[in-house]
């Protein structure tokens, strides 16, 4: 059975069809995995598939506070408070 140059060129649309949505699908996950550990929600990773507003994504995601650095920063106040409140002891007479 001989290969025509139509199922090779078949063949190679298929392979970079698979590869692609294979390359769109790892894209995704990263983005998901980045907004997810970031604090952000996660609706918004496949927000980056829309060319042009990708790139606003990445300026915001990198200049705005993400959330779970205001939830790290409570926190600490949190702690630095409870600290200080283990220092102070009340005066023995």
């Amino acid at each position: 059975m001989e290969s025509t140059a139509a199922t090779q060129i078949f063949g190679v649309s298929l392979a970079a069809f698979f590869t692609g949505w294979l390359i769109a699908a790892f894209y995704i996950f990263v983005c998901y995995r980045i907004t997810i550990k970031a604090g952000f929600a996660s609706w918004k990773s496949f927000l980056m598939l829309i060319p042009g507003l990708n790139l606003l994504l990445i300026l915001i995601f990198a200049l705005l506070p993400w959330p779970i650095e205001k939830e790290l920063r409570e926190m600490r106040k949190v702690q630095e408070i409870s600290a200080n409140a283990a220092n102070i002891s009340p005066e023995k007479e």
